[in-house]
């Protein structure tokens, strides 16, 4: 071989090796021309598995996978979205709540544009992920997104509490209890006569007062309490009996003066 500390140019045979076979070929050794480029075969060990081009492509979601809180903040502050999709259609949340990644999920709930109730093709939403698993504090959590909904149905027609509900261990019925205070109303639709509807937020809807329904009606009108007079308050419910002050569980009032 030539010396090529000893030259200032060299010019190697572009046709070398071309009567050889296509294994002496692959074997041989690489040769460098100036100006002449050198198409490499890639040997079959050196193509990516399909779980390494899943790595690559879809970097949050392995992030997300991982539990990786630090890299997936950074992710999404390089403009990452958390709502897209991988070949399964799961996103980034759908990963984190399946493997109980909180601190993850704390990061994408974080994000301005997370659809926290987006669904997988089955119609999965993170929510079922993590009650189905009975992770408890990435239920809780999810709960505290302000547009989270407990009523999504999956494609077999289940909500995430379905899918705990019946679960006869503490862990699944610690969530499903968590699911289920969320579920239940805390508001009672108000009707006034002048057409104006109020949410009226009392502390247990099935055990309110029509008392307690009417000093929440005078708060939010900021009416004074000696207005009480000329108010009448109709209770509207089939299951009241008679003389009855609660107002039940789906009641509403109609207030006219």
């Amino acid at each position: 071989m030539i010396q090529l500390d000893k030259y200032d140019q060299y010019q190697m045979n572009p046709l070398y090796g071309a009567k050889h076979s296509y294994k002496r070929k692959i074997e041989a050794p690489e040769y460098y021309a100036k100006g002449r480029k050198i198409i490499r075969i890639q040997k079959a060990a050196e193509i990516k598995s399909p779980k390494e081009l899943w790595e690559l492509h879809y970097p949050l979601h392995k992030a997300a996978f991982d539990g990786d809180a630090q890299r997936t903040k950074m992710l999404l502050a390089q403009g990452w979205d958390p709502n897209v999709k991988d070949d399964d259609t799961w996103t980034p949340l759908h990963y984190a709540a399946f493997y109980n990644k909180l601190d993850v999920c704390s990061e994408l709930l974080l994000h301005s544009k997370i659809d926290v109730n987006i669904t997988n093709k089955t119609g999965i939403t993170a929510l079922h992920f993590a009650a189905l698993n009975a992770h408890e504090y990435v239920v809780e959590l999810i709960l505290t997104h302000s547009r989270a909904q407990t009523d999504i149905k999956d494609n077999t027609g289940r909500t995430a509490y379905d899918l705990c509900a019946n679960m006869p261990k503490k862990e699944w019925q610690d969530v499903a209890n968590l699911l289920r205070k969320r579920m239940e109303p805390s508001k009672i639709e108000v009707h006034l006569s002048s057409g104006l509807t109020l949410q009226v937020k009392v502390n247990d809807v099935k055990e309110a007062t029509a008392g307690e329904v009417r000093d929440q009606i005078f708060a939010e009108l900021e009416l004074d309490k000696s207005a009480e007079a000329i108010f009448a308050i109709w209770i509207m419910n089939s299951r009241l009996n008679p003389g009855s002050t609660s107002l039940g569980a789906k009641s509403f009032c109609i207030v006219q003066n």
